[in-house]
């Protein structure tokens, strides 16, 4: 047999052999094709997404936009400033309504003592008149013993019990005591020579007798010698009398 033949009967194997499919070679490509798929998959996801994105945004200009979104901000912000503003002038304005509210209750706490001092003065007056007093002596003491009380709508004087100002005084019958029952029982028997006809001081307060030559004292009350003008009469008229000024106990 020669070498052709020899050759010849060897490349048929050969052949066969090269014709052998390789298995570990289509597994590869298998699976690299799967990957393959399902990136496209979540890329065309991705790119679905992205052009949705893209059509809710359709038509605006991003300059435009940004310059929104800093215009409302710059808005949110002046309206916090004002807020802070207007807190401020509110708890000025809080703070003004105060004054002027308890100015304008001084003013009527004021104007209460005057009218009450006016209501007991006008009463005192015509009560000591009566009683044919001296009003320079007996007016202070009536007005520190009485006081306004208010009784519905109208303002009334009523007499302090001495010995309990928080009290009102009554008299025999169980009434309150009037000014005039004051002036003629009370001041007449503690102040007798305020009165005409018992031998007036004059000088806004009462005389004592002292001494064997009858001579008197001027007396002030502890009441009376409060007054700065009360005492100034009584000091004159028992510089001019000659006699000793003295505050009653």
């Amino acid at each position: 047999m020669s070498d052709d033949a020899t050759n010849d009967t060897q490349t048929p194997s050969q052949g066969q052999s090269d014709s052998k499919p390789d298995s570990g070679g289509a597994g590869a490509s298998d699976e690299t094709s799967a990957t393959l798929k399902a990136l496209r998959s979540k890329l065309d996801s991705v790119y679905k997404e992205r052009n949705e994105l893209l059509k809710r945004f359709d038509g605006i200009d991003p300059e435009a936009a940004r310059a929104a979104l800093q215009a409302q901000a710059d808005r949110e912000k002046a309206d916090a400033e004002k807020k802070g503003e207007w807190e401020r002038l509110r708890t000025k304005l809080a703070e003004e309504h105060g004054k002027a509210l308890e100015k304008e209750r001084a003013t009527a706490q004021r104007l209460r003592t005057s009218l009450e001092r006016q209501v007991v003065r006008a009463e005192a007056v015509r009560a000591i008149a009566a009683a044919k007093g001296d009003p320079d002596l007996l007016l202070p003491h009536v007005l520190a013993s009485v006081a306004v009380v208010e009784e519905g709508e109208e303002f009334v004087a009523r007499v302090l019990d001495p010995k309990d100002r928080g009290k009102h005084r009554f008299n025999s019958k169980g009434e309150y005591m009037s000014i005039a029952e004051l002036v003629a029982e009370d001041l007449r028997e503690r102040f007798p020579r305020a009165f005409e006809g018992s031998g007036t001081a004059g000088s806004g307060a009462s005389g004592s007798t002292g001494g064997g030559s009858g001579a008197g004292a001027v007396v002030l009350s502890p009441e009376v010698a409060k007054d700065p003008a009360s005492y100034r009469r009584a000091k004159a008229e028992a510089e001019k009398r000659g006699v000793p000024l003295r505050i009653a106990s």
